[in-house]
Formats: structure tokens, sequence, C-alpha cells
């Protein structure tokens, strides 16, 4: 369904639009964007205000468009939170390992993580992390769930050459996590192993 402001809009000045966001979703992303002010090429048909109206809309596209192209020439969202909780597990390296011991391969948390200071404060930076990171209510549990597993691998593989513990801790942590938050809604949590 078409949206009020949508309805409102002449159809002459929505071909415009279209033709702007085209030219918008087809920049190159990974140069200036600064040439696309020059590529629109605005069509004067006598209406002062309607052509006011496209100008003003392809300036506020090309705007979204450079927007687009700074933050594609930034660090993910995703790639920062790899990053930040790669960082915190680093820092609590050696406390971590302490608990950990010699064996550690999985365990279900559910009998520790709140009984040990120590894990109680590792697992709620972990959960605060992706709970900020997550923290959009219109994306669904199974996004929300993808993109946990997707930083889980991406924590894992930053630690996949120190330590096949840290590895395991972290697939622990995520799943504990996912099984905390879903986990009436899930079966089978061997796919979300970030490495095999």
């Amino acid at each position: 369904m078409a949206s009020p402001v949508a309805e409102n809009i002449p159809d002459r000045l929505m071909n415009d639009v279209w033709e702007v966001m085209h030219l918008v979703a087809t920049m190159d992303l990974t140069s200036s964007t600064s040439r696309s002010r020059n590529d629109f090429q605005f069509e004067c048909d006598g209406d002062e205000d309607l052509d006011s109206e496209r100008k003003k809309m392809a300036e506020t596209l090309v705007k979204m468009g450079d927007s687009m192209a700074e933050r594609y020439n930034k660090q993910s969202d995703e790639d920062i939170l790899v990053q930040e909780i790669s960082d915190y597990l680093g820092k609590k390296a050696d406390e971590i390992n302490s608990l950990l011991g010699p064996g550690f391969t999985k365990f279900d948390p559910r009998n520790v993580i709140y009984k040990t200071p120590v894990w109680g404060s590792i697992y709620g930076a972990f959960k605060s992390k992706l709970e900020q990171f997550l923290g959009f209510d219109d994306i669904s549990d199974q996004t929300q769930i993808a993109l946990v597993s997707s930083v889980t691998k991406g924590v894992a593989k930053s630690f996949q050459e120190s330590s096949s513990q840290s590895v395991n801790l972290v697939t622990t942590l995520s799943t504990y996590y996912i099984t905390e938050k879903y986990g009436q809604k899930l079966k089978d949590f061997r796919s979300l192993a970030p490495l095999q």
C-alpha cells in the first residue's frame, strides 16, 4: 500500500524521485559520490514549485547516497561489536583461563553462570553488548539469531589462533544467550557452532 506521502506527490515528481533513487542505489559506494550531483538532470517544465520540490527531493536522496558511501567505507556495526567483544574477552583472559581449566570443551552454563561472579560479569558484558547491537524492535527473532551467530563466528575466528578454549567459550556464551532469549522457539543449536 502506498504511503500517504507518496499518494500526495504528483506522478511527474515521483518519476524523478525514482530516477534519483535508482541513481543513488547504483552509485559506486567505494568512491566519492560528489559526481552524482551533476549526473541528475532536472527537467524543467515551467512549474517552478514542482521543479523546486524535485530539486529538494533529489538533493535529499543524494545526501542519503553520500551517507551510504560513508558508512560503506567504515567498519560495520557488526565488525565493531566483534572487536569490542574480542578485546573484552582478551582483557579477561587470565580470569577466564583459571575458570576454564585445561580440559574445557563445552558445558551447560545454566548451572554456573550466575553462581560464579566472574562468569556473571563476563556473560553480563557479552549480553550487554549484544543487546545494544540487537536493539531493533522491528527485526525478527530469526534475524537476531543469525546476527548473534555471525558475531560469534567473528569473535571465535579472532581467537582461533590463540586457544581452542577461547573459541569454545565464545560458542558457549552465545549459545547460552540464544538459549536464554529464544529457547522456547529453537529446537537445535548445533547449527550455531561458529567453527567446525
